[in-house]
């Protein structure tokens, strides 16, 4: 489930590694291939998981897409290595190969299509390409579903509600890195709270001073429950229960 575990096999020091193995003659020259594959691999999750515009360590792969940058030569070059790869002992390719095209085939149009029509965009940050913050959501909603897999529409916006009011707060045991949900969590409170001061500053001045309808309200809860006026009924038992807890 590790994906970033997985995916250190196919880094820059495994193929420099392997690179000297060979030139030291520990390696045969048949080695040359995987420490190939094994570069070209680096550079593409670089390419697709960049997140800053300045040359980070030295790899110019894992900088922002722009129009001048060298990731679409690279591309090119490796749509052609996916299409022409052969798998041996496979009666056919996994989805994996298409996955590959169809995201490098993805940047690409969207890359297109957001500097056509924002002219203020001049690069890309691919690493905010991914679905992390959404798989995060799910989880926490999960969490609140209990043993529920498989939640009613109903089920699934009472528990999404449930989410956000306990600050979008999930489990960092996944396979997905942590989101910016506390940003997130932040502006909604400001939400609520500007919410609460309109709604207050439309009241007319004299009920926001005036405490007799509080009071006769709390005097007509005592006395469902003094036995004075008959049993109390659900609603005002619930009215009491809220209030409690508050």
């Amino acid at each position: 489930m590790r994906v970033n575990l997985a995916a250190q096999v196919f880094s820059h020091s495994v193929s420099a590694g392997l690179y000297s193995k060979i030139s030291d003659g520990v390696l045969t020259t048949e080695a040359l291939a995987t420490a190939e594959l094994v570069s070209k691999m680096d550079k593409l999750f670089d390419l697709l998981n960049s997140s800053t515009s300045n040359l980070k360590n030295g790899k110019p792969h894992a900088t922002n897409i722009s129009k001048t940058s060298p990731h679409w030569e690279f591309f090119n070059e490796m749509r052609g290595f996916f299409k022409s790869l052969i798998l041996i002992g496979c009666q056919r390719a996994p989805p994996s190969i298409m996955g590959w095209l169809w995201t490098m085939n993805g940047v690409k149009h969207l890359y297109t299509n957001l500097t056509k029509k924002h002219k203020n965009i001049r690069s890309i940050s691919t690493r905010a390409l991914q679905q992390d913050p959404l798989e995060n959501l799910f989880g926490a909603i999960r969490s609140n579903c209990g043993s529920n897999v498989n939640p009613t529409v109903r089920q699934f916006v009472a528990a999404l509600k449930s989410t956000i009011f306990s600050k979008l707060n999930s489990s960092t045991k996944g396979n997905c890195e942590e989101d910016n949900n506390k940003a997130i969590v932040e502006n909604f409170k400001k939400l609520l709270n500007r919410s609460r001061i309109c709604t207050v500053s439309t009241l007319p001045e004299s009920s926001l001073s005036d405490d007799s309808a509080i009071e006769d309200f709390m005097s007509s809860i005592t006395e469902s429950f003094d036995g004075s006026v008959g049993e109390p009924s659900a609603e005002m038992q619930a009215c009491a229960y809220v209030c409690g807890y508050i």
